[in-house]
């Protein structure tokens, strides 16, 4: 599928730029060399990939069900969907550090002043 085709190229483009990052091209190479790897980076052979695509279909149907459930879900609690789906990608809403007691900051504030104050004797 071109989902499917998309995921494959931008995997192969992530993995090629870390290992490149925390190795560098020489390493990568060499270690290709050392375990006799003939295949060109990042390709992945035919019974491999043959394996792990069966699970794709399997991982479709699953979505789909989360999906619903989830649309079930923002149905019944609007408010609270919305804020799930601002917390998936990692986003807090916005004044946050607002909604913490003043005692919880000012203990975070302390701990983090710590260091500090020890390296200073």
């Amino acid at each position: 599928s071109l989902l499917q085709l998309v995921l494959d190229h931008q995997i192969r483009q992530t993995l090629t730029v870390c290992m490149e990052v925390l190795w560098g091209a020489k390493e990568v190479e060499a270690t290709r060399q050392n375990l006799a790897w003939p295949f060109e980076p990042f390709h992945v052979p035919e019974d491999v990939k043959s394996h792990w695509s069966r699970h794709v279909e399997k991982g479709a149907a699953v979505e789909a069900k989360w999906k619903a459930k989830f649309a079930e879900y923002e149905n019944k609690y609007p408010v609270e969907a919305a804020e799930f789906k601002t917390l998936i990608p990692g986003k807090l809403p916005e004044g946050w550090e607002k909604a913490l007691p003043v005692r919880i900051w000012g203990c975070f504030l302390l701990i983090m002043n710590i260091p500090v104050k020890f390296s200073r004797l």
